[in-house]
């Protein structure tokens, strides 16, 4: 281990909300540390911030390493805010093939086959179904979960516009590649034969990286962080926004997650003073 840099405060990862907390923590604070796992393009820093690239994890609940390309780096402050977002959730046994699209692959220009599949009927399968009422010949809806809304996102649907094929309770079991399309296999056994298949299953945080267990902290089902009001954890001095974070009850809706973070800071910082 070498030198220990202090800062007034570290911020992880490169999440949207990233800009805005450095732009206002810039103004609050001497000396703020970034680190992202790779070079960022198109940000104008503070002058009081140290931007630091890559992989970087918890070494204690105060402590960051990070592996740059100079060398390992070690900072410590007594507030870290961890921004690192989320990817695509994406099952392990999915294979690899075009017919087979995340829906953050999505593009606004992207035509679908006469038959589409979407697997998922959370907020955004309720969407993506809406979108392709008109323009697919067949829809064919899958979710595990019989607790859906289908007129969700979807009040002007008129049924004529597209034939459906609605699977709840039903979830995907499986999948193979065929020369003629996709067959998906269903919980129940059944198997239906599609053009292609759009997956909407959620979103997992990017956190397996981050070491939390040497913060005192752990993630729930989806990897993602527990917060309070303010966006702090349980563990004093750290915080989270944006889509890393797995629960935050927002008491002050008039605020944004970055006012509230600095807000909460701000004040243990003077807390601290004052003891």
């Amino acid at each position: 281990m070498g030198k220990i840099t202090q800062y007034d405060l570290i911020i992880l990862g490169n999440d949207p909300q990233v800009e805005s907390l450095l732009e206002m923590a810039g103004r609050e604070l001497t000396r703020i540390a970034w680190v992202t796992m790779t070079e960022v393009a198109d940000v104008l820093l503070p002058w009081n911030v140290d931007h630091f690239v890559g992989p970087f994890q918890f070494e204690t609940s105060q402590q960051i390493s990070c592996i740059s390309a100079d060398g390992r780096r070690d900072l410590k402050s007594q507030r870290i805010v961890i921004a690192t977002g989320t990817t695509p959730r994406r099952p392990t046994w999915l294979p690899d093939h075009s017919r087979i699209i995340m829906a953050e692959q999505v593009s606004s220009e992207k035509r679908f086959a006469d038959k589409t599949a979407i697997i998922g009927l959370g907020r955004t399968g309720l969407q993506m179904r809406s979108q392709l009422a008109k323009t697919c010949e067949h829809l064919v809806c899958i979710d595990a979960s019989t607790d859906i809304n289908l007129n969700q996102w979807n009040k002007k649907f008129r049924r004529e516009d597209t034939k459906q094929s609605i699977y709840l309770g039903n979830g995907l079991a499986g999948i193979d590649v065929e020369k003629s399309g996709l067959k998906l296999f269903l919980e129940d056994s059944q198997t239906v034969l599609v053009d292609e298949a759009i997956f909407c299953v959620g979103r997992v945080g990017n956190t397996a990286h981050l070491q939390l267990e040497n913060a005192g902290l752990s993630v729930d089902d989806s990897k993602r962080i527990w917060c309070n009001s303010d966006y702090q954890t349980w563990t004093p001095g750290i915080y989270a926004i944006g889509s890393v974070v797995g629960y935050a009850h927002r008491t002050q809706p008039d605020h944004s997650e970055c006012e509230l973070v600095l807000e909460a800071m701000l004040q243990n910082q003077n807390m601290e003073l004052l003891a």
